[in-house]
């Protein structure tokens, strides 16, 4: 079965790319949690292509969230998935989810949940992402034999997630402040240039890559960290951690 050591509290579908056909394995994810069940399908539900997945939501007390924006556009399912994931990880305390895709796009996302303490379970079809599969605690397949819905027995994922986002050894933080303590300049508020940044962590890091920091770009890897403030200014931008920004002080006025 599925379900056998995987029990998830958190399901996110993605539903146009996992087929509506699997909705009852699916379900039988989450079926032995034991607590408070999140289980939700995402995609553009105006789509004949998406009628399926209406019914077997509802069957199964799925929730159906509609994708924002003009119907059908790229990856709007994918980012609406992944704004709700987050969402969970910081208000919540599920410490189990389970991405139901084969897109390559949500290996990020299974490495920022894992880097949480979190437990990721992967579900896709035969030909998903083999590093969305990699980022995963454990991957399970489901696949279509003689016209019917079958699951393969789960694979799990013996790595350890510090052996998924190598050549990471350091926290992106401790990388900013070494290349600030290297003599790199900040302005009066704080603010460092993001390219003289970019040229410093890579000279100090050669081979670095921001995917493993959660962003496929240095801008894009520090917007993704609370702790850090990013301003795009006429095609430059630069960087702050949040702590060095000015705090408001009292004027004095006599009277």
């Amino acid at each position: 079965m599925m379900t056998q050591g995987n029990t998830v509290s958190v399901l996110l579908i993605d539903g146009e790319n996992v087929p509506a056909k699997f909705a009852a394995q699916l379900a039988g994810l989450v079926v032995d949690a034991g607590r408070e069940i999140i289980a939700s399908v995402y995609g553009d539900f105006s789509s004949p292509t998406m009628s399926e997945w209406r019914d077997r939501a509802a069957k199964f007390g799925f929730r159906c969230h509609q994708t924002s924006g003009k119907p059908g556009g790229r990856n709007s399912a994918d980012m609406l998935l992944a704004l709700d994931a987050m969402d969970i990880l910081f208000t919540t305390d599920h410490l189990h989810f389970c991405i139901a895709s084969g897109d390559g796009d949500f290996t990020a996302l299974a490495i920022r949940l894992r880097l949480a303490r979190r437990e990721v379970t992967g579900v896709g079809m035969k030909n998903a992402s083999p590093v969305f599969r990699e980022a995963c605690t454990r991957f399970v397949t489901v696949e279509n034999e003689a016209g019917k819905a079958v699951s393969t027995a789960p694979v799990a994922s013996a790595k350890p997630v510090a052996a998924i986002v190598k050549p990471k050894v350091k926290d992106i933080a401790v990388i900013y402040d070494e290349a600030i303590k290297g003599g790199l300049a900040r302005d009066d508020e704080g603010w460092v240039l993001g390219s003289p940044l970019g040229s410093a962590i890579r000279k100090a890091h050669p081979g670095i890559k921001w995917s493993d920091y959660g962003g496929a770009t240095l801008k894009k890897a520090f917007a993704a960290r609370s702790d850090f403030m990013v301003s795009q200014e006429s095609g430059t931008f630069k960087v702050r951690r949040r702590k060095d920004v000015p705090q408001p002080s009292l004027k004095v006025v006599q009277a």
